[in-house]
């Protein structure tokens, strides 16, 4: 129960900021949006938006992809999975939208990726 009581503190210690990015980084494998991200830290969607962009010089949906692109990049050098499974267990809309934020952020295709480091 202590080890719980310390671990709630320290996420409420924590800026409004910092605790939207914690979430997305603990949550990248499932489907965050703003209003998920509003509904856990009970602030309103705009307000962490506004927050968010300001301390961060990019919006929440630059932030979520580019960790789910770092997530990727870890899954690619790892394991067998494809980049559509990839694209999938990520939550992106699907393999065109994963393989366009990829390349933008990475500079090459996922694929491209996989066999650079192997």
């Amino acid at each position: 129960m202590f080890y719980r009581f310390k671990k709630i503190k320290n996420m409420t210690s924590l800026s409004i900021v910092e605790q939207c990015a914690l979430y997305i980084k603990n949550c990248i494998y499932r489907k965050v949006t703003l209003q998920s991200i509003s509904n856990y830290l009970g602030y309103s969607p705009s307000t962490i938006s506004h927050k968010f962009k300001r301390e961060y010089n990019m919006s929440i949906k630059s932030y979520i992809n580019s960790q789910k692109i770092e997530a990727a990049k870890h899954m690619l050098a790892t394991n067998a999975l494809s980049p559509s499974e990839i694209a999938n267990s990520l939550h992106f809309s699907n393999q065109s939208y994963f393989n366009y934020v990829f390349k933008n952020l990475v500079g090459i295709s996922p694929t491209e990726y996989r066999n650079q480091i192997h």
